[in-house]
């Protein structure tokens, strides 16, 4: 297994860097609940991609060669067209000519994503491959992830 070089010391300070995964609730559809496409809360649509695949772990076919380490990460429920998860890249690993992202999902922040997720047409990027967050919604993440460890946001 080949880590990819994080490129960034620990003492280095920087701005988050967001990466956007894009996920298809229906490919996990045998787990999802019957009106997981309306719902106002994403709980259970998160909970059943979980169900379904490992979401430490994601195959990367786009990103892996700029991804690093610390990176955030936002899970975009393509279909809901809403991001309802966000964490940190722990790593990013080729095994066997395949790249994968190794996430920390933060358990807290999205649990208060799950519950109000944030829709599209606030951060104003349509993800079609996993990709890094563009002008326009890095700045408007950072606020909302800012805003998601405050008390007042949950």
């Amino acid at each position: 297994m080949e880590k990819a070089d994080p490129g960034q010391g620990a003492s280095v300070p920087r701005s988050d860097t967001h990466w956007l995964l894009p996920i298809d609730p229906a490919a996990h559809a045998r787990h999802q609940p019957a009106d997981w496409a309306t719902r106002p809360d994403a709980t259970a649509v998160w909970a059943a991609v979980g169900r379904s695949q490992a979401v430490t772990r994601w195959c990367l076919r786009t990103g892996f060669r700029t991804m690093r380490a610390g990176d955030l990460i936002w899970a975009y429920l393509s279909r809901r067209q809403e991001l309802c998860a966000v964490g940190r890249v722990d790593a990013v690993v080729s095994e066997a000519g395949a790249w994968f992202v190794e996430v920390a999902w933060d358990a807290e922040r999205t649990t208060a994503l799950c519950r109000n997720p944030l829709p599209r047409s606030v951060f104003h990027q349509v993800p079609m491959s996993t990709c890094r967050a563009g002008d326009r919604a890095a700045p408007v993440l950072s606020r909302h992830h800012a805003e998601l460890a405050s008390p007042c946001s949950r």
